[in-house]
């Protein structure tokens, strides 16, 4: 299964090589039967319904349309249907309870058709943070969950998970030089933070080039968590170590990996771009 759907040639390839499609709008659903025919099979389709993502897919009133059209249309091969969470990964303002709206929506979309004999083979909605979060997700008539992120071993949400995860990977970035800077000292640009007194920083080898993110706050430096000051640079961000003991240039600042608590309820907007964009200077 795939998450966004194939446009032009790549649809038709798609459809060739078997893979399930998201199929959320009506123009998708009318190129479906002449690509099926180019790729001399029919497309396995999902039908995606919008629970208020606001991203992908038809409207739950245009729900029951789409399906009667989807299983009358020729070389198209309806076999599921699916939403996507907004929320789940968040713990703040009202984030949980539009999350259990969206279920229950969707849910009862789903108890619909089966009362009407009409349930769809496969039926899913959580995403990593959802599964480990949110039960009612996984629970039927669900029965297949799109775990992304937690497959690799880091979590997705403000809470620990309910059963411990192993991190596939440590990311790491070398300490470059150590400052000591004056109270009232700039540090970075635009002068986000200004030294409330003498402070040790220190200057690190990755930034916003290398995936690091802003919600970033801490590194991990002396099995100690340090906090990050000033505004990241494209290859630097700056640590605040004067509570630690003398750092050095060349120690390793811990991004990523196991013990590191640093990115807890951060999983999503951090972890994933740090996973892809990371180089392989600092990787381990």
């Amino acid at each position: 299964y795939v998450m966004n759907p194939p446009v032009g040639k790549a649809l038709v390839q798609a459809i060739r090589e078997g893979y399930h499609l998201p199929v959320g709008d009506w123009q998708m659903i009318e190129e479906l039967p002449p690509a099926a025919h180019r790729a001399g099979r029919p497309a396995l389709v999902h039908l995606v319904v919008d629970t208020r993502m606001g991203r992908y897919g038809l409207l739950p009133e245009e729900a029951e349309q789409a399906r009667r059209r989807l299983e009358a249309t020729r070389g198209v091969k309806l076999v599921g249907v699916c939403s996507h969470l907004s929320s789940a990964h968040r713990e703040s303002g009202d984030a949980a309870a539009f999350t259990r709206a969206q279920v229950w929506r969707f849910r009862k979309l789903l108890e619909d058709w089966q009362c009407q004999g009409k349930e769809l083979p496969i039926r899913h909605l959580a995403n990593s943070a959802a599964a480990l979060a949110f039960p009612e997700g996984t629970a039927p008539p669900f029965n297949l969950a799109r775990v992304g992120i937690a497959i690799y071993g880091y979590p997705e949400g403000p809470h620990p998970p309910p059963f411990p995860l192993r991190p596939v990977a440590r990311a790491w970035t070398e300490v470059m030089a150590v400052r000591q800077l004056p109270g009232g000292w700039p540090v970075g640009y635009e002068r986000t933070f200004i030294t409330p007194r003498t402070t040790r920083v220190a200057v690190l080898g990755a930034g916003y080039g290398d995936g690091l993110r802003p919600e970033l706050r801490r590194v991990g430096i002396q099995e100690e968590l340090a906090p990050l000051v000033g505004k990241l640079g494209m290859d630097t961000a700056m640590a605040d170590v004067s509570t630690l003991k003398r750092v050095r240039r060349g120690e390793r600042a811990w991004l990523l990996g196991p013990g590191l608590p640093s990115f807890t309820g951060w999983a999503c907007p951090v972890v994933v771009p740090v996973l892809l964009s990371a180089r392989r200077r600092w990787l381990s």
